[in-house]
């Protein structure tokens, strides 16, 4: 069976018991599960299985921060502010913030979330799904439905803090970030093109 699809791709193999061998295949959008039980071979095609996911998260980053400043500096329409996340110890943010757009003030909390993509889900087989630049389509949900403000930008600087700390630095369109944390909690940002999410 398998020689009659030439593009078909293994994808894993799961051990569901002792009695039961399944190996999952995929051909276009068709899975075919082949498993071994009670001494005989047997072959099944069907959508995708419940225990298997094809999709994965866009968030590289995520989290709550406290904010204790905001410079409006020398400009209008731009301030800097500096807040402490809420569940982490030693991390940091630093962000300049179109406040006609995003209006923020001390002692307000925000979540921030960098994604690789505006989607809601990464489909593996999905050959667009890397791409962070494609727009939503019509009438389709995405990550921007849930935030107040949205950048798309650039990570360009990894800085090491100390021994478990780092900071990444983005730009947005001239408008900058400097993200300060434990390497751990910063391991999925890398120096690639991704969106900065804020709400309330």
């Amino acid at each position: 069976m398998i020689k009659n699809f030439p593009s078909i791709t293994k994808l894993t193999k799961l051990t569901i018991s002792s009695q039961k061998l399944i190996f999952l295949y995929t051909y276009r959008y068709i899975y075919i599960y082949i498993y071994i039980k009670e001494g005989s071979v047997k072959a099944h095609c069907s959508p995708p299985h419940p225990f298997v996911s094809l999709t994965m998260s866009n968030t590289l980053f995520d989290d709550v921060f406290l904010v204790s400043d905001v410079d409006p500096g020398r400009y209008n329409r731009v301030a800097r502010i500096e807040a402490t996340s809420t569940t982490q110890e030693h991390c940091k943010l630093a962000l300049d913030v179109n406040t006609d757009l995003f209006p923020i003030q001390t002692g307000e909390q925000v979540t921030a979330t960098i994604a690789s993509s505006l989607e809601l889900e990464k489909n593996v087989n999905d050959p667009s799904a890397t791409r962070s630049w494609r727009p939503p389509q019509p009438g389709e949900r995405s990550l921007a439905d849930d935030y107040d403000y949205v950048m798309h930008g650039t990570a360009y600087r990894f800085e090491e803090v100390s021994n478990d700390l780092i900071a990444v630095y983005y730009s947005f369109g001239g408008l900058l970030m400097r993200l300060e944390g434990n390497y751990r909690s910063l391991n999925n940002l890398k120096q690639e093109n991704a969106f900065l999410l804020l709400r309330r």
